[in-house]
C-alpha cells in the first residue's frame, strides 16, 4: 500500500517510529535537566491530560499491568511481552511497551542494548529487520548451532 507521496505505509510507519524514538530521547534528556520536582506533570501540562496513575492499567496494551515485568531481565521481559502480544514486535515496540508498564529502560543507547540482549537469548529470533519473535513460533527454523547466533 502506498501513500500519496509514493512511500509505502510500512516505510512511513518505520520513519515515524524512528522519529518517535529520537523525540523520546530528547524528552528524556530535557526531563533529566529539569530534575524530579519539575518533571512531574510536565507531559500532562503540555498536552492537557492527566498523568497516568497506577489505576490506569486499562490503558496499557495487550492487557498488561503496571509493574508486570518488575525484576525480569531484558530478554525475560521481552519474552513475557511477546507471549502476551502473540505477534512479533520491533525492538522499539518492545522498549516502549515495557516503558509504559514501568519497566526501567534507562541508560545509554537503550535500543541498542535491548537489541543486543535479545539477539543473544536462545528463545528469541530476529524475524525481520529489527523485529523479534519467539523461537517456538517457528518450529521449522533450523538452529545454526552457533552460540549467540540469531539470524
Amino acid at each position: 500500500m502506498e501513500t500519496e507521496s509514493g512511500t509505502t505505509v510500512e516505510e512511513l510507519l518505520r520513519t515515524l517510529l524512528e522519529e518517535r524514538a529520537e523525540l523520546d530521547r530528547l524528552i528524556s534528556a530535557l526531563q533529566k535537566r529539569l530534575g524530579p520536582s519539575e518533571r512531574v506533570g510536565t507531559q500532562a501540562a503540555l498536552f492537557g491530560a492527566e498523568p497516568k496513575t497506577a489505576n490506569s492499567d486499562s490503558a496499557l496494551p495487550f492487557g498488561l499491568q503496571t509493574g508486570q515485568f518488575f525484576g525480569l531481565s531484558r530478554p525475560e521481559a521481552a519474552i513475557a511481552l511477546l507471549t502476551r502480544a502473540t505477534r512479533p514486535l520491533s525492538t522499539n515496540e518492545i522498549v516502549e511497551t515495557l516503558k509504559v508498564t514501568g519497566y526501567d529502560v534507562s541508560g545509554k543507547n537503550v535500543l541498542s542494548a535491548f537489541y543486543t540482549a535479545l539477539k543473544r537469548h536462545p528463545e528469541l529470533r530476529r524475524v525481520a529487520k529489527n523485529t523479534w519473535g519467539l523461537k517456538k513460533w517457528y518450529p521449522n527454523l533450523k538452529d545454526t548451532g552457533k552460540k549467540g547466533e540469531n539470524n
